[in-house]
């Protein structure tokens, strides 16, 4: 039946879409693929209050599916929500750490949340990702960008050092890592 409704989503077809997932939801609970797919349908269609229950509910089903919980962030970013989008899209990195899906829009919450006067939430973004992928070069330059902005001009020499040594000829690292020595 999952298949089913897949290839009716897929077709466009999602009224059916949607019954068929409502229908596997309603006889079998414990099937977090329908959440997962009915959830990602129901924020395709910008339904959000609709998404935000069928999600929350399947975190009850299911609270480790990395999916549900980037599908959460995603909802509470279209909603304007950025505390909340950040620690549901912190859950799934948590849970799928390797899933560069999750970081990528981790990532832009981070951004998000220091262009929104977040500073606290953009660090822990930031270092979760660094903590993941310690290699993520921009994470580092927007963790230095914070950091100097924060007059933390130790703590942003040490980031923009980190992103110079990982890509020697990136311009924003290397402007930034002048900048704090000024």
């Amino acid at each position: 039946h999952i298949h089913l409704a897949s290839l009716l989503q897929e077709r466009g077809d999602f009224e059916a879409a949607e019954k068929t997932y409502r229908h596997l939801i309603q006889f079998s609970a414990g099937q977090i693929d329908a959440y997962e797919k009915l959830g990602s349908l129901l924020l395709v269609q910008k339904r959000l209050i609709d998404a935000t229950c069928l999600l929350e509910r399947a975190t009850y089903v299911d609270g480790k599916r990395a999916g549900v919980w980037y599908l959460m962030g995603q909802v509470h970013l279209l909603q304007g929500q950025i505390p909340l989008a950040t620690t549901t899209l912190l859950k799934a990195v948590e849970l799928a750490p390797e899933d560069p899906l999750y970081r990528e829009a981790l990532f832009r919450v981070g951004g998000m949340c220091h262009e929104n006067g977040l500073p606290g939430l953009a660090r822990e973004v930031y270092d979760r990702i660094l903590t993941v992928e310690p290699d993520y070069v921009l994470a580092s330059i927007n963790l230095g960008i914070l950091n100097f902005s924060e007059k933390r001009y130790e703590e942003a020499v040490e980031n923009f050092s980190r992103a110079v040594v990982l890509q020697p000829q990136d311009v924003e690292a290397l402007l930034g890592l002048a900048q704090t020595y000024e």
